[in-house]
């Protein structure tokens, strides 16, 4: 068998040059996602270590994933498409924050920064949201428990809401926090 290099040649630079084969291979790779990491500061800039809940999503389609921040205050969302996205952090006994990011849809991680900040007020809203009434006592436990939530003093603040829960069972407030360090001392059942 004789093989002629020329003609050899002339076959492989088509195939490598062709326009067609060439667009081909690139489209089909096609975009690609993205994987959003958020990273929830507490109020001094450090490391937010309480767990947060962090919502992402996307601008005008009504759908939003939630994840709980993990080890030093970070949250993963895999998988995220190109697109304009809103990421609302929220954490009992600080104030929402909120950023908007743009995922380019160009693959790898994408880091986004958010800093808390305390409300100051969180304590008189827990009474006001819903146009009930806290007795004084349960008041108080609210009062107290969300600064031991602040401190990261969950078993402190449990005690607090378990106590304000006796005066108020019914209060959604108060079942609230109550479930929310339940959730933190990971009794997720309680919760």
């Amino acid at each position: 068998m004789k093989l002629h290099v020329p003609r050899l040649l002339v076959v492989i630079a088509a195939l490598v040059l062709a326009p067609g084969i060439t667009h081909a291979q690139r489209s089909s790779s096609g975009p690609t996602s993205s994987t959003v990491v958020v990273r929830v500061q507490a109020p001094d800039g450090g490391p937010f270590d309480t767990s947060a809940d962090v919502e992402l999503s996307k601008g005008g389609e009504g759908s939003a994933i939630h994840e709980q921040t993990r080890d030093a205050g970070d949250a993963e969302f895999a998988s995220v498409g190109a697109g304009i996205y809103s990421v609302v952090v929220t954490v009992p006994g600080y104030k929402p924050a909120t950023t908007t990011v743009e995922v380019a849809g160009l693959g790898g991680d994408l880091q986004v920064w958010i800093r808390l900040e305390a409300d100051s007020g969180a304590a008189i809203s827990t009474n006001n949201s819903g146009g009930h009434v806290l007795a004084p006592k349960a008041k108080k436990a609210v009062a107290k428990g969300i600064e031991d939530l602040r401190a990261g003093k969950f078993q402190d603040a449990q005690k607090e809401f378990e106590a304000a829960y006796k005066l108020a069972p019914g209060d959604p407030d108060v079942n609230y926090y109550l479930g929310y360090t339940l959730l933190q001392g990971k009794n997720l059942e309680g919760a």
